[in-house]
C-alpha cells in the first residue's frame, strides 16, 4: 500500500506543478494584454495588436497545462476506484 500511497503522492506534486505553470502563464497573459491596452491608447496599434496575439499564446498554454492536470487527476480516480 505504501508505494500505491507514493505514486498518488507524486502524481498529485505533477498535477500541481502544472497547474502552478498554467497560473504563471495566465498571469503572463494578463499582463500582456494590459500593455497591450496602454500601446493601444496610445496609438500604437501595430504593437499592440502583436502584443495581444501573444497573449493568446499564453492563455492557450494555460488552457493545455489546465486539461493535462485534469486529465491526470481523471486517470488517478479511475485508477483508485478499480
Amino acid at each position: 500500500m505504501g508505494s500505491k500511497r507514493a505514486a498518488q503522492e507524486k502524481t498529485g506534486e505533477v498535477t500541481f506543478k502544472l497547474r502552478e505553470r498554467a497560473l504563471e502563464a495566465l498571469k503572463s497573459s494578463t499582463k500582456m494584454l494590459e500593455i497591450a491596452v496602454n500601446l493601444w491608447e496610445q496609438g500604437n496599434s501595430r504593437e499592440a495588436d502583436r502584443l495581444r496575439y501573444e497573449a493568446r499564446g499564453k492563455r492557450n498554454e494555460s488552457m493545455l497545462l489546465i486539461a493535462q492536470a485534469n486529465g491526470i487527476n481523471t486517470s488517478r480516480h479511475h485508477a483508485t476506484m478499480s
